[in-house]
């Protein structure tokens, strides 16, 4: 547990911040790399994510878009 004094500062609040804009853009930066890795050499089709989900969920979307690449493995 964090000492009183960092708890009621704008120093915690900040690195919440910190955190959840990481989580965000990682999880943009790793839906990229996904759909570059997955797409097909002639460039239609491929794993389509949708960039809503991958706001709001994060990976854990992610993580259910490669069920359908199992599936069809």
């Amino acid at each position: 547990m964090l000492p009183r004094h960092l708890t009621d500062s704008l120093l915690s609040d900040l690195i919440g911040l910190i955190a959840i804009i990481f989580w965000v853009a990682g999880s943009f930066l790793l839906r990229t790399e996904l759909i570059r890795y997955y797409a097909p050499a002639g460039g239609e089709g491929g794993l389509e994510i949708d960039r809503f989900w991958t706001a709001v969920l994060g990976v854990f979307y992610l993580n259910y878009c490669l069920w359908g690449v199992r599936d069809s493995a």
